[in-house]
């Protein structure tokens, strides 16, 4: 994505960041996700100076920079001259994008909304990074954010309608739309962990297999020993973890719409519904009450994903079969027992939400205590009482979380070096991050790209 000027005539497409070889040629360092549509360029002007054209013999891809060859230009010392000179073209020249991509002088004054459609601000500027770049929002209070450029984020762009639509609920997608029942299973840490606050609108049941797990529900503590099991209802804050790292547990998820009949039945309008809406909440401990359940859900799921499992549409069909049926009984046992209740609050956790929804807009920066106090009008010893107290974690470990997923991410998935990684991220300090990132995930990012094999 190309990076703005305030001139909309011209755009800047790359610097000039040194000279290659003896032939007088120069280096660029492009400003766009697409370097190979720069090789097409015919002629550029540099900086602010639009009255001298310059025209271009050729140009060609070399390690991710772009080699150009300036016509009567041959001299190195003479395009040394040109060293760290922006370069600019007229805005006709721009090659035509594929649909979903934009230059940046397009996105830039969008009006910035959430999936909701309540405005938020307006798009004011793009921060360039090799692995995403940010957007920064102007909001309503005159205050900025920042939204790293990324579809499990930015959900839709309305260049025509200068509208910018974003989402900013838990990231990870669970299942898929043919199978939207989704497990995950935690064993082995091996050291003390937390997995953040966070919510979503999936259903989530959590079983402890061995181990001792803390979690924590829309504000509530509990401690959970083999057998144990908790409910969380959608849209509660909630987060686990283990002080120890001994903790083996199951988390299963799904939208209650997995199991609904989609009739205004008596069990739907009574209990599948009001579950939906909030009006109704399975309690958050039930203790071993549903272990003989989780146990066949974990069964199921093995049966399926087991190396030799025939993986055909014939046994995934059979495995939700038995997945729906498994969750009815879960719902059925836990109103046999008077576990499903109402749900007083609605598990809307407001101001919390607030919180943790202005850190994922911003931890890709440095956020103090003084602004996030200044942001929700409380002092900063306040703020970070407050923010231990429910979250069972400081703001900086939780900032320190997210950028360490996102960095983790980003190695996982783009080329970026580990030190644009860190940059991307958050981090200022290269070792810092290096050593943050080995700590939470034993290995160093290097190792970790390795180990992944997708790059």
């Amino acid at each position: 994505m190309l990076r703005r000027i305030n001139k909309v005539d011209y755009i800047l497409i790359g610097k000039i960041v040194n000279i290659h070889g003896i032939k007088g040629e120069v280096k660029v360092y492009p400003y766009t996700d697409d370097i190979h549509n720069l090789s097409k360029i015919k002629e550029f002007y540099l900086d602010n100076n639009r009255k001298e054209k310059y025209i271009v013999e050729s140009a060609r891809v070399h390690k991710n920079m772009l080699i150009v060859k300036i016509k009567d230009l041959s001299d190195p010392d003479e395009a040394l001259r040109l060293k760290n000179k922006d370069i600019f073209i007229p805005k006709e020249n721009l090659e035509k994008l594929d649909e979903g991509t934009y230059y940046v002088f397009e996105l830039i004054g969008l009006e910035v909304l959430d999936m909701d459609g309540n405005k938020i601000g307006t798009l004011n500027d793009v921060q360039s990074c090799s692995a995403n770049d940010v957007y920064e929002i102007v909001t309503l209070d005159n205050k900025k954010i920042y939204l790293p450029a990324i579809k499990d984020v930015i959900k839709k762009v309305d260049i025509a309608g200068r509208k910018m639509y974003f989402e900013l609920k838990e990231n990870r997608p669970h299942g898929t739309p043919e199978n939207p029942f989704s497990q995950y299973h935690i064993s082995d840490v091996k050291r003390a962990f937390q997995i953040p606050v966070h919510w979503h609108d999936e259903l989530e049941i959590i079983y402890v297999k061995q181990g001792k797990l803390h979690v924590t529900i829309s504000g509530e503590n509990y401690i959970g020993s083999p057998k144990d099991t908790f409910v969380v209802s959608p849209g509660s804050l909630h987060f686990m973890g283990s002080p120890t790292g001994d903790a083996d547990y199951y988390t299963f998820l799904f939208p209650l719409e997995y199991i609904s009949f989609q009739t205004d039945d008596l069990m739907e309008k009574s209990i599948l519904s009001p579950l939906k809406r909030g009006r109704l909440m399975i309690s958050p401990q039930i203790n071993d009450t549903a272990a003989d359940i989780c146990e066949r859900l974990i069964e199921i799921n093995a049966q399926i994903s087991g190396k030799n499992a025939e993986n055909t549409d014939a046994a995934n069909i059979e495995a939700q079969f038995e997945t729906k049926i498994t969750l009815i009984k879960f719902i059925q046992k836990m109103w046999s027992n008077n576990l499903i209740l109402e749900n007083g609050t609605n598990g809307t956790n407001t101001i919390e939400k607030e919180m943790i929804t202005y850190i994922r807009q911003n931890y890709t920066r440095e956020i103090s205590l003084k602004e996030f106090g200044a942001q929700f009008h409380l002092s900063e010893k306040y703020i970070s009482r407050y923010f231990k107290e429910h979250f069972h974690i400081t703001l900086s470990q939780y900032i320190n979380h997210l950028r360490l997923e996102h960095a983790r991410q980003l190695l996982e998935e783009s080329a970026a070096s580990v030190t644009e990684v860190a940059m991307c991220s958050g981090y200022q300090n290269v070792s810092y991050f290096i050593r943050s990132f080995k700590k939470m995930y034993g290995v160093s990012p290097l190792k970790y790209r390795k180990a992944s094999c997708i790059i």
